[in-house]
Formats: structure tokens, C-alpha cells, sequence
């Protein structure tokens, strides 16, 4: 064992427990699989890179706005409705959110999709008065929901564009 001192006095380096003893050779680690193949651990593994990734993939995602769970429903209709909500985010991500459908837009969207999902089941079960009740909401919640997604792309800082071109359409008023 290696001997130091230390405030004049000999102290003797115990070995430490987390290294292999000398002339002992490590086994070699290759690739392992972890979570039954799921993630692979490694240099180039799928571990490292979700691990990387962080929780980028569920950025602006919240269970309350995005997943659609209704007990009253049926699994038909919660098909219908996710179809319905992943559609009509999209919709209006490119039409007036700049790309981009916020949390509360997302929210009155999956208001909107369970409703028109109850709606249809009313509908089908000869209950009319359900039915208009529901839709008329679900229409309201559509408009909400573009309402937010509108103020949100207003108030989201824009990219730098082209100056020479922005320069060009203002003194030649091209594209305006």
C-alpha cells in the first residue's frame, strides 16, 4: 500500500473499493441490453441518446391536454376524438399558431374532441337536445382554441429575417 504523509504524519492509502486489484484484468463491456432490448447502453446506444434527449419529446405536452381517457365514451368514440384532437392541433398549428399549439389552445382542442365524440354518442342514441348542446360547445372551444393559439404566435419572438430583403419590399414595395 501506498505510503503519504500528511501534516507530518505517516498515513497509509487503504485500496479502494471500487477498483480492481492489480494484475487483475477487467472484463471487456461491449453493447449491453437493458429494459428487455428497449434501450442498449454504449457509445452508439439507444440508452445514451434518450438520456441526451432528455424529456424533448414530451416538450409542451401535458396529460391533461393531450391524452383523451373518457370512461363515459366508448373506445370507438376515444379513437374518433384523439384522431379528432391530433387533426385539429395540427390544423391549427399551421393555420394560425405559426407552427407552433400551445398547452391552453391544446386544451380547449381536447375539450373540443370529447365533446363532439359525446355528441355523436347522443346523437346516435336519439338524444338531440345533448347533441346540439355539445356540439355548440365544442364549436365554442374550436374558437377558444384559436383564439389562444392567434395570441400565442403574436406574442412569440419572431426569427431575424432577411434585412436586405425586408429593406428591398419597403422601399420598392414588393410583396406587401
Amino acid at each position: 500500500m501506498p505510503e503519504h504523509r500528511s501534516h507530518d504524519f505517516p498515513y497509509v492509502e487503504p485500496p479502494r473499493h471500487d477498483e480492481l486489484s492489480a494484475g487483475i484484468a477487467a472484463a471487456p463491456s461491449g453493447p449491453q441490453n437493458r429494459d428487455a432490448g428497449k434501450l442498449t447502453a454504449g457509445p452508439d446506444g439507444s440508452a445514451r441518446e434518450a438520456g441526451a434527449r432528455g424529456g424533448a419529446a414530451h416538450r409542451g405536452r401535458t396529460r391533461l391536454s393531450h391524452r383523451i381517457d373518457a370512461p363515459t365514451l366508448t373506445e370507438a368514440s376515444q379513437r374518433r376524438a384523439r384522431v379528432l384532437r391530433r387533426a385539429l392541433a395540427g390544423e391549427l398549428a399551421a393555420g394560425v399558431g405559426g407552427g407552433h399549439c400551445g398547452i391552453a389552445a391544446s386544451l380547449f382542442i381536447k375539450f373540443a374532441a370529447q365533446k363532439t365524440a359525446a355528441a355523436e354518442e347522443a346523437f346516435a342514441a336519439g338524444n338531440f337536445e345533448t347533441h346540439r348542446k355539445l356540439s355548440e360547445s365544442a364549436r365554442m372551444d374550436v374558437l377558444y382554441a384559436r383564439e389562444h393559439a392567434a395570441k400565442e404566435a403574436m406574442a412569440r419572438p419572431r426569427a431575424p429575417g432577411d434585412a436586405q430583403a425586408d429593406l428591398r419590399r419597403r422601399i420598392l414595395g414588393e410583396g406587401a
